[in-house]
């Protein structure tokens, strides 16, 4: 996502679902920011917003956009802003070379247009000083005035057409989009998915203590022949080290377990 895009998106004010006073983006996700000394926000909050931004493009070319933060109203306006931006963006971009043609043309009409009109000025006041041509230079005077008149008339006219033609040129390349759905608040919150997380939990427990179970037992009927075989006994010190280095990484007690373990010989 374009940076130039999120800070116009910072600078615009939303509402939340606790506060119907518009405020900027920016204020709503950091109210203690600080500014470089350039004047854009801190690097934090251009990476916070890429994250919670999400563009997807399926086979049949529809783009969905979905933006995520605490608040459900404002992931919605969040999401509809992005979408006005990205499509002035766009517009932006792809009419940037008919656009810059039709200022330049804008100018030179502007300029045209003031030469033109001086030059209808000139032939007028030569006219009224001179109602009746009678010499060879007045006729000559009066000939050069109105090429000149009909010079600027005709490159006025051309301009003016050419203008049309170019504002029709960028109304062709402006980028046209069709907005299907707009964004609403959601109904539910996509993360954390608790029940998925209690699941996964669950089920790991379980396995894990089906194997502390059968790892238990084993041990309990291996104690008998530790005395007579020294072999055994420091293959077992070995695997309940291992063991027990695994249980500590998903927070088992070491104590509790040789608690248990004196019970069962008991």
């Amino acid at each position: 996502m374009s940076e130039e895009i999120i800070k116009k998106i910072l600078d615009r004010k939303f509402t939340t679902s606790n506060d119907n006073d518009p405020k900027t983006l920016r204020e709503i996700l950091s109210k203690n920011i600080k500014e470089n000394p350039d004047g854009y926000a801190c690097r934090k909050l251009y990476e916070k917003m890429k994250k919670a931004v999400n563009l997807r493009m399926d086979k049949s070319g529809i783009v969905t956009l979905s933006f995520t933060s605490s608040d459900p109203l404002l992931s919605a306006e969040v999401a509809n802003a992005f979408v006005e931006e990205l499509e002035k963006y766009i517009n932006d971009f792809t009419t940037a070379e008919a656009r810059a043609k039709r200022i330049f043309i804008e100018k030179e009409i502007e300029e045209k247009r003031k030469l033109l009109e001086r030059a209808e000025k000139e032939k007028l006041e030569f006219l009224k000083k001179n109602r009746v041509i009678t010499t060879p230079e007045a006729k000559l005077i009066k000939d050069q005035l109105e090429r000149k008149e009909k010079l600027y008339n005709t490159l006025y006219t051309t301009l003016m057409n050419q203008l049309e033609l170019a504002k029709i040129a960028e109304k062709e390349n402006a980028f046209s989009v069709k907005i299907l759905q707009k964004a609403l608040p959601p109904l539910y919150k996509v993360k954390p998915k608790v029940k998925l997380n209690v699941i996964i939990s669950a089920v790991v427990s379980l396995f894990i203590g089906i194997f502390l179970a059968f790892f238990l037992e084993f041990m309990r009927k291996s104690l008998i022949e530790l005395d007579t075989n020294p072999e055994l006994r420091n293959c077992i010190d070995s695997i309940k080290r291992d063991f027990y280095k695994i249980l500590r990484i998903f927070g088992f007690s070491l104590a509790k377990l040789k608690n248990e373990k004196n019970k069962r010989i008991n």
